[in-house]
């Protein structure tokens, strides 16, 4: 077989010469012509780029040289006998190929920070990555193409003493971090790290008193652990001294001061300093904040509280184990809190009144409600503005009627002096005639909540209102402006009080008021009027009545699918009603924009801006 390959690439590849002559004549030979070719194979040339280095294997005499393309690239050169060449090139082995990286280095910078404190020195090594260049390796082709791989090039590790240099150099002074410094000499990205730190001032103990541990119980009203009520006599904290803290230096050597410790907090009248120990002086609720330790009286009626037992003022906190029922009336400059339900009574909680289950025609406050007093101080300012002038003249003229009165002994003279007050409002005061009026009328019903307004209300309708008026002494005079003048006074010192807040269950046929917000957990509101001076949240239904807040109303439902009328009030120009359903009929207001539907809508959210609503809505100039 292999005789029968050997002579077809015999004939195949032999050198063809003119056929003979027929004839029979012998062509002539050539002078200098070739000989016949023996062997079989034309040897080709070859390319192989290795290490970097282009190599070249010329052909035999008749085979084609290697060709190299050659890309036009910063990253390499290629010169052929010193000039550079780019493109598709004939390669031979008697030329002068040289191949010339350019790889891009990488670059260290240092730099350094102080921190704020002046306490520390934080080294920044930026470094910005290099690319090293290599060609593709190929093996012997008889075309080749010069292909490179760029391959990150990491910057030759830093001399750590550089970097102290850096430190050393601005004079900076304090404890070197040696790890810092090894870790920024070897790295490899851009990293930061504080290399010298000054000494930090040590914080001395502040005085304190230190609480002692009491049994806490479990509160279910406000669903929170509680400090029972302390006996008289208890201990309720221990005083520690304080203890010397110690100076720093910063970086720059200068001196750093330890820090001041805080105050003591202040001991209120429910407590004293016996030696070291804190006691209770009398029983009640332990308050222990970071500025007031005090033991505030707190009264626990273990039953339900009925009008039987008459008005229930205290100074300090109210709890009561049961519900408030009819006639019943509480009022108290802490917090009440009512386990049960409030029905058809009165309560007045200075610090907050929160209920365990629903309020029903009753009257309740919390705190000095903005909404409820601002009218009441106003008329009060504006009646002890009238009542001043009536009360200069009306001495003037009384002292005249007394002198008089001493010259000439007249009974007549006595009988006008009764009638004095009653015939200057008639004839010179009328508008104090008025502001009286307004004042004895009581329209928010304050007279049952407020000791010192219906102690006005009672001295204006018994003695300035009616037939009493003319009999006034002067003493009468003086007393009533006293009583204007310090309820006044009292009005505008607790017009910037703490915020109190209200919470239930639910509420129906009532009335809510408060200086905080107001909270109603359970089913909803229902035909009641519920003013808050920062918001008020609704998470049941609210059918019926009128609810006004300060900043922001929240309520789940409002009306009903018959169209109770129903509204909601926003005092805040920037404030928002925000319903999820919202039935026919009702009244929405923020600010100075009204806004009535006449379908039920989802989704409400109603501002002075408009009203982002599933269903389109009427709009009205007045509610």
């Amino acid at each position: 077989m292999r005789t029968v390959l050997a002579k077809v690439a015999r004939w195949l590849f032999r050198t063809w010469s003119p056929m003979p002559m027929t004839t029979g004549v012998q062509p002539l030979k050539r002078q200098g012509a070739e000989p016949p070719r023996e062997h079989l194979y034309i040897q080709p040339g070859y390319v192989s780029i290795e290490n970097n280095q282009i190599i070249v294997t010329d052909p035999d005499a008749e085979g084609p040289f290697a060709t190299l393309t050659l890309p036009s690239s910063p990253w390499v050169t290629v010169t052929f006998n010193g000039k550079p060449k780019v493109g598709t090139v004939v390669v031979r082995s008697s030329q002068e190929l040289v191949v010339t990286l350019h790889p891009t280095l990488a670059t260290r910078t240092l730099s350094h920070t102080v921190s704020a404190d002046n306490m520390s020195v934080t080294v920044r090594v930026q470094i910005t990555p290099g690319k090293q260049v290599r060609l593709k390796e190929v093996h012997q082709v008889h075309h080749a193409v010069l292909e490179m791989m760029r391959v990150p090039l990491d910057p030759p590790p830093l001399d750590e003493q550089e970097i102290l240099t850096v430190v050393q150099s601005a004079g900076y002074q304090g404890n070197l971090d040696e790890a810092s410094v090894t870790a920024l000499a070897h790295a490899t990205q851009t990293v930061e790290q504080v290399v010298l730190r000054g000494r930090r001032p040590v914080s001395g103990q502040p005085p304190r008193y230190r609480p002692v541990r009491l049994p806490q119980v479990y509160d279910p009203v406000h669903r929170r652990m509680e400090i029972p009520s302390v006996r008289q006599g208890t201990t309720v904290a221990i005083f520690e001294p304080a203890k010397a803290g110690s100076p720093g230096v910063d970086v720059f050597g200068k001196s750093v001061a330890a820090p001041q410790t805080r105050n003591l907090p202040v001991l209120g009248e429910g407590v004293m300093l016996a030696g070291e120990r804190v006691i209770a002086l009398r029983s009640g609720r332990l308050l222990l904040t970071k500025s007031r330790i005090d033991v505030v009286p707190e009264l626990i009626v273990q039953h339900d509280l009925t009008g039987k037992e008459g008005r229930l003022e205290f100074d300090g906190n109210v709890r009561i184990v049961g519900s408030v029922l009819d006639g019943g009336f509480i009022q108290a400059t802490g917090h009440v809190t009512i386990q049960g339900s409030v029905l058809n009574a009165n309560v007045l909680g200075e610090q907050g009144v929160f209920v365990g289950s629903s309020i029903v025609g009753s009257q309740v406050v919390a705190g000095q409600s903005h909404i409820l007093y601002a009218a009441l101080h106003q008329q009060i300012k504006d009646c002890l503005q009238v009542f001043t002038l009536f009360q200069k003249e009306y001495s003037v003229v009384q002292d005249q009627i007394q002198s008089r009165l001493n010259q000439l002994g007249s009974s007549a003279l006595a009988e006008k002096g009764q009638l004095l007050a009653d015939l200057l409002i008639n004839q010179r005061h009328p508008q104090l005639q008025r502001a009286l009026s307004v004042l004895a009328e009581d329209q928010n019903g304050l007279a049952d909540l407020d000791d010192r307004y219906r102690e006005i209300v009672q001295s204006l309708r018994k003695q300035w209102l009616g037939a009493g008026r003319t009999n006034i002494q002067k003493e009468d005079v003086l007393h009533l402006q006293q009583l204007l003048t310090e309820y006044k006074a009292y009005l505008e010192s607790t017009a910037l009080g703490q915020v109190a807040d209200i919470k239930a269950a639910s509420i129906s046929s009532s009335s809510a008021r408060c200086t905080g917000k107001i909270l109603v957990t359970g089913a909803g509101v229902y035909n009641s009027v519920l003013e808050a001076k920062n918001s008020i949240v609704v998470r049941g239904t609210t059918r019926g009545g009128r609810m006004t807040a300060g900043q922001s109303v929240d309520v789940h439902e409002l009306g009903a699918p018959y169209g109770t009328n129903s509204t909601i009030k926003v005092l805040n120009p920037n404030g928002k009603i925000a319903i999820q359903v919202r039935h026919l009929n009702t009244l929405l207001q923020v600010g100075n924009v009204y806004q009535r539907n006449l379908v039920t809508e989802t989704h409400v959210l109603f501002n002075q801006a408009g009203d982002s609503s599933s269903a389109p809505a009427v709009c009205a100039s007045r509610p």
